[in-house]
């Protein structure tokens, strides 16, 4: 493997749109009172927000929580700028003067040295990995019986948590499959246990958890 092969680039995404709070005027009455107005009314505040939540869901779909942040791909940042060109676009048909925006800040990420981002970016994605399965498996292990609804929705989460792996990072892959045979042969309460294992050790460790 070539050492540019082994540099992988993942890209810290921020997305800025328009918000409905702007204020017009801003007047202080006394010590502890102001009086703020809006610069849109209730109508446009509420188009304005409709819009922004489509769009942010759409964009961070294709991202990983990481620290505060999100994180995508390089082979992601052209489909979220699109998203982000929809928005800009929304918010226009209610106000010309609304705006959304994107920036894409590089991390390189050196697999061969295992690097201090490299090992950040893997942290992250296990701990969203863990956190997602603990929040769906915490009652379903409860049950005497998972319904083939919920088994089958875990296998569908496997997949979505693919994505997630934005340095196609092989432990992770490999975990993400193992997980998808263990619930394609209804395997639920031992990987629970397991998933919760993971997640306590984590939090005692002082990891973070992305939420």
């Amino acid at each position: 493997m070539s050492e540019k092969e082994n540099l992988r680039t993942v890209n810290i995404v921020k997305v800025v749109m328009s918000t409905p709070s702007k204020m017009a005027n801003h007047e202080d009455i006394d010590e502890m009172t102001v009086k703020n107005t809006y610069a849109y009314d209730k109508k446009k505040r509420d188009d304005i927000e409709r819009v922004r939540s489509k769009y942010r869901t759409q964009y961070q779909k294709m991202c990983l929580p990481f620290h505060g942040m999100f994180v995508c791909k390089d082979d992601d940042r052209d489909p979220i700028m699109k998203i982000v060109v929809e928005a800009r676009h929304g918010l226009q048909t209610i106000d010309p003067q609304l705006d959304a925006n994107a920036t894409f800040i590089p991390l390189v990420a050196d697999e061969q040295a295992q690097g201090e981002v490299y090992r950040a970016v893997t942290n992250a994605i296990f701990g969203f990995i863990y956190k997602t399965l603990n929040d769906r498996l915490v009652e379903l292990a409860k049950l005497e019986k998972v319904p083939e609804v919920s088994r089958l929705a875990l296998i569908r989460l496997c997949e979505k948590m693919r994505a997630w792996n934005v340095l196609a990072d092989p432990a992770v892959e490999q975990t993400i499959a193992n997980f998808k045979t263990q619930f394609e042969a209804g395997v639920i309460a031992p990987v629970a246990a397991d998933v919760a294992k993971q997640v306590a050790q984590a939090k005692a460790a002082g990891a973070f958890v992305e939420l």
